[in-house]
């Protein structure tokens, strides 16, 4: 682009310094200089905002158990990007019980050298996904199991004794809390344990971190509404919004997080989360949508189907996000994901409003340039 800009005032100059011929062909050639001029232009001052470089306090991100490899690729290749990892390993059961899903990323011994290289710390999440005794999940976010570990003081006691083992028996530097779709009524009962976990936590000095999901006002719903920001805030050393899923395998085909919509989040987040521990979430993968199924799909995997299928891939002005579709067997499928391009108008809004802490959901198979926009 700074040549393309040096090639155009040389022939800005020409234009305007003609001094031979008729007005008439001066007035074209002055014309369609300026024009071109104004396309370079817009073409550099593009590349320039999808090629700057942000500067954040503190990157993490997701890895999952079934996409083990992969992440730990994306981790081995960038081991100086991330401040904080957090492995998507434990799950409950039916009695509120931790479960560890496997393949293990403990026994990981590749696991094991990136991170001793990198000096990451080690928050592996908790989700509220119901595990069975042969190791699947039965239902996914289940609201009933953290009912039942939230409603008396010794069952919340008991969960967190739990977590502290499970720390300390592998030397975590702490724990993620990632329980969704709560109940409205459990409202103030898990700000109580968040509180209380908080304060056993961090006599021992780790870290709490809370994954919470995106919310643009409050309401008297169960969902995301059902955790009080303000109050959490006020012991979780970290809030981490997931801004992403705005269309997802229960909505139909459509982007995975537009800027606007992203920024909404972010404007109403900063009301109730103080700007150190406030982490904004954003999403690397895209999904895949079709009659039958819906499926995740990572950039990789998306663009090998592209071009498996021969399809052009669009990009949608509107929500900054690429996408295409194809037919296999006869059936219409469409695809929406998430590239550098996608991901850096999300960096410009969480710039422009000053966010400092960043987090990636889920590492394995993203778009490689994406790491060139983080310093």
């Amino acid at each position: 682009p700074s040549q393309g800009k040096s090639r155009l005032d040389r022939l800005l100059n020409c234009a305007i310094f003609i001094r031979e011929g008729d007005k008439i062909k001066k007035a074209i050639f002055i014309s369609l200089a300026l024009f071109i001029a104004y396309c370079f232009r817009a073409y550099a001052n593009h590349y320039d905002a999808a090629g700057e470089k942000y500067s954040f306090d503190n990157v993490s991100g997701w890895f999952v158990y079934w996409n083990l490899d992969a992440g730990l690729e994306s981790l081995a290749n960038n081991p100086d990007i991330f401040g904080q990892i957090n492995p998507f390993y434990y799950a409950l059961s039916r009695d509120g019980r931790i479960i560890e899903v496997l393949p293990s990323f403990r026994e990981n011994a590749r696991f094991a050298s990136i991170i001793k290289k990198g000096g990451m710390k080690i928050i592996p999440t908790i989700v509220n996904d119901r595990i069975s005794a042969d190791g699947k999940a039965k239902r996914l976010k289940d609201a009933d199991i953290i009912h039942n570990i939230l409603i008396t003081g010794a069952k919340r006691k008991k969960h967190i004794k739990n977590i502290l083992s499970l720390i300390e028996s592998y030397g975590y530097d702490g724990i993620d809390i990632d329980y969704e779709n709560l109940y409205f009524k459990d409202r103030e009962l898990f700000t109580d344990f968040i509180q209380e976990l908080s304060a056993a936590l961090h006599l021992k000095g780790k870290i709490l971190t809370v994954t919470v999901g995106q919310k643009r006002e409050e309401s008297a719903k169960d969902g995301p509404s059902a955790i009080d920001w303000a109050a959490i805030a006020q012991f979780a050393d970290s809030i981490k919004i997931m801004c992403y899923n705005f269309s997802s395998p229960l909505s139909g085909p459509g982007p995975i997080a537009p800027p606007a919509w992203v920024e909404d989040i972010v404007v109403f987040s900063k009301k109730y989360i103080p700007a150190q521990k406030l982490t904004i979430a954003i999403a690397l993968h895209g999904f895949d949508w079709s009659e039958q199924k819906s499926r995740s799909i990572s950039f990789d995997t998306a663009k090998e189907t592209a071009l498996i299928y021969k399809s052009d891939i669009a990009w949608d002005e509107a929500s900054s996000t690429p996408h295409f579709s194809y037919f296999e067997n006869g059936k219409r499928h469409e695809v929406w994901f998430e590239d550098k391009r996608s991901v850096s108008d999300k960096l410009n809004i969480l710039k422009k409003h000053g966010i400092r802490n960043l987090a990636f959901w889920r590492l394995g198979g993203e778009d490689k340039d994406i790491y060139e926009l983080l310093e």
